[in-house]
């Protein structure tokens, strides 16, 4: 089993979606009439305004709402849309409230109707977007338009996730707001912002959340403005300067919000273990809070004799304290020989008869039997087994798959389980 010992490198896959765009004013009718002046950046079959919406997978593209900063455009953004709308997301960006003397709680309200109303779109026939929006979303934003988001995530709990970059407090209060959002939450924030310093502004807002998968990262030497492109108001405000460049900024907040939302909003347990890497990110000067969201699928496992492909989940907690989490591998050929095998990087590659999904260097569990039934499970002993980067703690999260002889499918005699990700708590 060389497998177990090597390390893996994994190509990255080419995004497959271009990017289309279009500029919409939308109707509020429950306010007034209010108009919403509305970028939409979407999947397409290619680039360009009016392109064709691209064909969606079968739980349609995840809608993204995201505020602007006091006096800044949604134009400011293009990073945020150029990295998350090939990978399948729906980018609304409103142009509401970019005057001087902007209603917070207005933009809140307008970034939780955008999603309704894309996702209206999506059950219209007529409508370009037909069939092609997902039920799932997220609401972000920047300085006032992060504060923004906590409000829309106050207003409308339907709304998935949160997340936020350097989010100012708004008026009404976004940290007030938060004692009413129990969304999961990202925030983003920088060492070196003196518009919206973390202890002023975001710190109080993440301490407020209701959430239980909260967490709060400060990039170092990022700076308020760098969030955003070059914007002149903006950088009238700012006194004070980023120690890395703005490049570097979207890279290292794209490197934590990219996987983020595909944990999130496609429940993908690979997302989640990249998501864990760039938190332990040396770029990161501190990071606050914790999330469990449960075993997350990372890859799809092949069939086995048994006529199933095998599947891998989890019993008792993963909690440290409680050193109660049992690993559970199912439909397996009856009473065969396997193990279970656990890390922290993945990859999807065919080995044997079946689907390697996990990379890097591979810590072994020792050998079990399954039941006739073709069931085999594994008490982990968090205390005893120490993981390939070091100890299993708090705060990390790890990949667990099993491996099984299959000697009847002929071929390799060896098939994998699909691979689920666990996030260990306290």
């Amino acid at each position: 089993m060389l497998f177990m010992t090597s390390a893996l490198l994994t190509a990255a896959l080419q995004a497959p979606f271009a990017i289309g765009h279009e500029t919409v004013t939308f109707t509020d009718s429950s306010r007034n009439n209010r108009t919403i002046s509305t970028e939409i950046w979407y999947p397409a079959t290619v680039n360009g305004d009016s392109a064709p919406v691209a064909s969606a997978p079968s739980a349609g593209f995840p809608v993204v709402s995201f505020g602007h900063g006091f006096l800044m455009v949604a134009d400011r953004y293009e990073f945020l849309w150029e990295a998350l709308v090939p990978e399948g997301y729906i980018v609304v960006l409103p142009r509401t409230e970019g005057n001087v003397l902007p209603n917070h709680g207005a933009l809140g309200l307008d970034l939780a109707f955008l999603i309704g109303r894309m996702q209206l779109e999506g059950s219209t026939p007529g409508s370009p977007y037909f069939g092609a929006v997902g039920a799932r979303s997220a609401v972000g934003g920047h300085s006032m338009g992060g504060g923004a988001s906590v409000l829309a995530a106050s207003y409308d709990l339907s709304i998935d996730a949160v997340f936020n970059l350097a989010a100012a407090e708004t008026n009404p209060s976004a940290e007030a707001a938060a004692a009413l959002v129990l969304q999961p939450s990202l925030m983003i924030a920088g060492t070196n912002d003196c518009v919206t310093p973390l202890a002023e502004h975001q710190g109080l807002i993440h301490a407020a959340l209701a959430s239980s998968c909260s967490t709060l990262v400060e990039i170092d030497g990022a700076s308020h403005c760098q969030f955003a492109a070059s914007d002149f108001f903006c950088n009238t405000g700012e006194f004070c300067s980023a120690s890395i460049s703005r490049t570097e900024q979207h890279e290292r907040t794209l490197a934590l919000l990219v996987p983020w939302l595909g944990a999130q909003l496609r429940d993908d347990g690979a997302d989640w273990i990249e998501f864990g890497q760039a938190l332990r990110s040396p770029n990161n000067a501190s990071v606050t809070g914790s999330c469990n969201p449960g075993p997350l699928r990372i890859c799809e496992a092949q069939a086995n004799s048994s006529g199933a492909a095998g599947t891998l989940g989890t019993a008792g907690s993963s909690s440290l304290a409680a050193n109660s989490l049992q690993l559970v591998a199912s439909d397996l050929p009856a009473s065969t020989v396997g193990l279970f095998f656990f890390a922290d990087g993945t990859t999807n590659l065919p080995v044997g008869n079946g689907t390697l999904c996990l990379g890097g260097t591979v810590q072994r569990l020792p050998v079990e039997f399954a039941t006739p039934a073709g069931v085999m499970t594994h008490d982990l002993d968090t205390t005893a087994v120490a993981a390939p980067s070091g100890p299993i703690t708090a705060g990390t999260t790890w990949g667990f798959q099993a491996w099984f002889r299959d000697n009847a499918a002929g071929g390799s005699l060896f098939n994998l389980t699909e691979a689920t990700a666990v996030s260990f708590v306290p």
